[in-house]
């Protein structure tokens, strides 16, 4: 009988603010860092005993989630909630992101639909570059609306 994992919020907290740029640093150092079967070598005893552990117990979080199930037309193989295909973002209409340059440019909105959040973030940090920023996206927004409007008269 497999008992059940409690998860550590601690760890998956640690586990997920861990900067890539930290990985990326270690990884230089050494470049085995994160590649599978390494816990061996650098510690084999706790390597064993987290083997183990997994092994004769189960995460919490497993039982949330959707079982696998059996298609028709392959009932040898299961299909899982990831490897369905994902549905296709809808496209970013010119006219949408004028808009939000227009109504909402200082606080950064026409970069978040744009899929720039770094930008985006500093546009609403510093107030769209005092205004620069927003003048700039608006007259961006507006050749892309007008090359959009273009591209269709075609």
């Amino acid at each position: 009988m497999k008992l059940i994992r409690t998860p550590s919020l601690k760890k998956s907290f640690s586990a997920s603010t861990t900067g890539s740029l930290k990985r990326q640093l270690k990884r230089t150092v050494n470049p085995y860092y994160g590649k599978k079967g390494m816990g061996y070598i650098t510690n084999p005893k706790r390597a064993i005993k987290n083997k183990i552990y997994h092994a004769t117990t189960i995460d919490a979080r497993d039982l949330l989630k959707t079982p696998a199930r059996k298609t028709a037309a392959h009932p040898h193989r299961t299909v899982t909630p990831q490897s369905q295909p994902k549905s296709q973002p809808r496209p970013k209409s010119a006219g949408d992101g004028l808009c939000l340059a227009i109504c909402f440019g200082f606080l950064g909105a026409y970069r978040f639909y744009i899929g720039q959040p770094f930008y985006g973030f500093l546009y609403l940090f510093t107030g769209g570059f005092l205004g620069v920023g927003w003048i700039y996206d608006i007259i961006v927004a507006s050749i892309a609306l007008y090359n959009e409007k273009k591209r269709y008269e075609k």
